[in-house]
């Protein structure tokens, strides 16, 4: 009780709310009560107390401590999954045979200079005083000789798993068991030094209540139906038809045509999964933060309608990445008030990126590794699963088949184009819940393939300006491009050749302007022929229908997502009222704005350049999609060589199972800032000062209901704050001021702001950021 972890908490009741956080979990409750114990050494203690200015560690001292008390090494998996949980937790976890070889592969003497200089002791002799001498049940003598034997005893330990390759398992169950171990102690040890308390959460969500919730909008918005409506109520009520005959599984496909209302139904299916088997988390996933903030609105009616308070938005406008050391009482408030919105820990539905998830699944990262626990006993909507890298998918359906039965989740796996992912599966692991009449008695649109197109105005009839020119005269015409920067080139031209009702939709745009742009332009279809030039953003999750339809050459999936804008609520039929209800796919060799001819985000690997112009050979009815492109998908894979990355894994190699995926997840675009763009004069000051203010008052207050109060507040004013922000190349920032830079409180969100001043200069509504860097960039 004497000893201090942090400054005014003694280091026994830290260790004990850790393992309060889990106290079911005996194996955490041995790693909360070792994590720290290094702390007890004089360096550490005048540290804390600040009778010294010395830094000093505690993490491998703590690790070194537990192995000596320890006696059940017999259980070798579970003992080195706690040490190495002990001596990361400040860290991030390492492929284990290179940390044995840089840490451990030494002699006796290399081994006292390389501990010597890596954790700053006066000795061998001092490490062993401050760690045994202070527990008197194995208070011994300290000679020389017993410290030689003793260190020896420790090195033998790391060089016998070197030697005999004790890192190697037949499964992935030791790498999962390692970050479930790891994820547990980080999470409840950085909670319990910022609110000095056990993490605890109520079993408070009750899915029958949001079933109840969720029926009474489907048939509030049911009652003026038609046939649509009908077959999406058909699809929903058979996909939980299906469902009840196959509750053992824990993975469940929903491959359904673009509109046939996934979203609801998906949910309505993972309630009816929490409400059989008592879940109390809800995690929906998908590829673009455009799709995010249409689920999150679609959901906010359902969840939030009583003021509940369980829905969280997450992705990279809300993440507090940066670990400020707390140190300050600022620092303190800002984590506070990031920390539980980062870890997800109070929230019971969360609509988040593939990113955010798979990296919880695939890193090694403590910023990471923080939410993992938080995925057991969930259930998972992973929506557009089409947009996952194809070298990726063995890999995703390996893991996800694992965490579904070692860790009770249970999937639900949506996308209009399933790629060939159940390969993967065991067959009896997974069920597919929808039939596939819904495909072939679908006849929408017609795909129509002119892969050699031109570009600029001509005689022929093949370049893409007249022919989007010449079809805006009657019809709504949707246009969909790689490359914001193509996208922006297309509007210029129709719009200095005089096209009306003419949009441009990307991510250059501030969501609030995307969301003003896509209502108004839904408004006006059926009524006017509107004309939208836009980027892949549009593809999924965006409810607009258009007569016919162009696509920039790309992976075929997005195609398909595409092809669902066209004659998307099927009211037209092609050929009457002059409405063509085709989609154009189209390349235009050379690029008019790539030189070297490369104008797509797409990874390589997934282009599939040949494959595709044999497959789009020939026009395609929506009625034959379904086979057309299983087929495809099936042939891709068969060509496809999977990264393997289970068997980096199996060996717990954590840092080279993150970097081969980061290499394969998607394409990064380096040194983007986001800018907070003020739309009227002191809009940003506005929303700091909020902010300030809120930062204050939970300074101000030791009451956790309270600080769950401001909590709430803060979320939904970052939430009105997302709306203005955009990610902008760095150079465009220089002379811009940062947001959150004040002497009060640091900084750690990097947003800077574009005065209003500047507004019309740098953005305007018509085609958003407008800055020099146009050559750069996808969304």
């Amino acid at each position: 009780m004497k000893y201090k972890s942090h400054p005014n908490i003694n280091l026994s009741s830290h260790c004990y709310r850790i393992y309060q956080s889990f106290p079911q979990d005996q194996e955490h409750r041995i790693v909360s009560f070792f994590h720290d114990i290094g702390k007890i050494s004089q360096e550490f203690q005048d540290y804390i107390n600040k009778k010294s200015n010395k830094k000093t560690t505690h993490a491998f001292e703590s690790s070194f401590f537990y192995f000596f008390m320890r006696h059940d090494k017999e259980k070798f998996e579970d003992f080195l999954a706690n040490l190495y949980a002990i001596n990361k937790h400040h860290g991030n976890l390492p492929d284990i045979e290179q940390d044995i070889s840089s840490n451990f592969n030494f002699t006796l003497d290399g081994f006292k200079k390389h501990y010597f200089m890596n954790f700053s002791q006066k000795s061998v002799k001092k490490i062993h005083e401050k760690l045994f001498l202070m527990a008197k049940p194995v208070l011994r003598e300290l000679t020389q000789e017993r410290i030689n034997k003793e260190l020896m005893e420790f090195l033998f330990f790391y060089k016998n798993i070197l030697e005999h390759k004790k890192y190697e398992f037949d499964t992935i169950e030791e790498y999962f068991l390692f970050k479930i171990r790891f994820s547990k102690l980080i999470f409840a040890d950085k909670y319990e030094a910022i609110f000095n308390q056990a993490y605890k959460q109520e079993k408070t969500f009750k899915a029958s209540k949001y079933i109840d919730r969720l029926e009474s909008i489907i048939q509030e918005k049911g009652k003026n139906q038609n046939n649509l409506n009908d077959k999406r109520n058909q699809a929903r009520l058979e996909i939980l038809a299906n469902y009840q005959k196959d509750k053992d599984k824990k993975i469940f496909i929903i491959e359904a045509p673009t509109g046939i209302g996934k979203t609801f139904a998906a949910l309505h299916l993972s309630l009816q999964i929490a409400k059989d088997f008592d879940k109390q988390t809800i995690i929906t996933a998908l590829p673009f933060t455009s799709i995010i903030d249409q689920t999150y609105t679609d959901y906010y009616d359902i969840f939030e309608f009583d003021q509940d308070n369980i829905l969280l938005k997450y992705h990279h406008l809300t993440d507090s990445k940066n670990c400020i050391e707390p140190d300050t009482e600022n620092a303190q408030v800002l984590q506070k008030n990031d920390y539980i919105t980062a870890t997800w820990a109070f929230d019971n539905v969360i609509v988040t990126t593939f990113n955010q998830f798979l990296y919880t699944i695939f890193s090694n990262k403590n910023s990471d590794l923080l939410k993992f626990w938080k995925l057991q006993n969930s259930v998972v909507i992973l929506d557009e699963i089409q947009s996952i890298p194809r070298v990726l998918l063995e890999d995703v359906a390996i893991t996800l088949s694992f965490l579904a039965e070692q860790y009770n989740v249970h999937f639900i796996l949506m996308s209009a184009t399933i790629p060939a992912i159940q390969q993967f599966f065991n067959q009896e692991s997974f069920a597919q819940l929808l039939s596939t009449e819904y495909y072939t008695e679908n006849n929408r649109y017609t795909i129509v393939p002119q892969l050699d197109m031109k570009y600029e105005l001509s005689d022929d009839e093949q370049s893409l300006l007249e022919q989007i020119e010449n079809k805006s005269k009657n019809q709504s015409v949707l246009c969909v491009v790689n490359t914001k920067k193509f996208a922006k080139k297309i509007y210029d031209d129709l719009k200095t050749n005089g096209v009306e009702n003419l949009y441009l939709l990307s991510t250059h745009l501030i969501p609030k302007h995307r969301k003003q742009k896509i209502e108004e332009i839904k408004k006006k279809l059926g009524d006017i022929n509107v004309v939208l030039i836009s980027t892949q953003m549009v593809e999924a999750g965006v409810d607009l229908d258009f007569d016919i339809g162009f696509r920039e050459l790309a992976p075929y999936g997005s195609i398909i997502q595409t092809a669902g804008r066209i004659n998307r609520n099927n009211q037209k039929e092609a050929g009457q009222d002059n409405k063509d209800c085709t989609l154009i796919v189209f390349s235009i060799k050379p690029h008019p704005i790539y030189k070297n001819g490369k104008s797509h985000p797409y990874h390589e690997k997934d282009m599939l350049i040949d494959e595709q112009d044999e497959f789009l050979g020939n026009e395609i009815k929506e009625s034959e999609i379904l086979e057309k492109v299983n087929n495809y998908f099936q042939e891709v894979m068969d060509r496809t060589i999977s990264l393997h990355l289970y068997e980096k894994m199996k060996k717990l190699e954590f840092q080279s199972v993150v970097e081969e995926f980061e290499k394969n997840f998607m394409q990064k675009i380096p040194n983007l800032v986001p800018v907070f763009v003020e739309t009227k004069p002191n809009l940003a000051q506005c929303y700091r000062e909020k902010k300030f203010a809120l930062l204050r008052e939970a300074r101000a207050t030791t009451e956790l209901s309270k600080k769950m109060e401001i909590k709430s507040k803060l979320k939904k004013l970052e939430k009105r704050m997302s709306k203005y922000i955009i990610d902008v190349k760095k150079e465009e920032t220089t002379q811009l001021e940062k947001m959150f830079n004040t002497k009060e409180f640091q900084d750690f969100t990097n947003i800077h702001i574009c005065p209003f001043d500047n507004y019309t200069k740098r953005y305007s509504y018509e085609i958003g950021w407008n800055g020099e860097y146009w050559d750069y960039g996808f969304d």
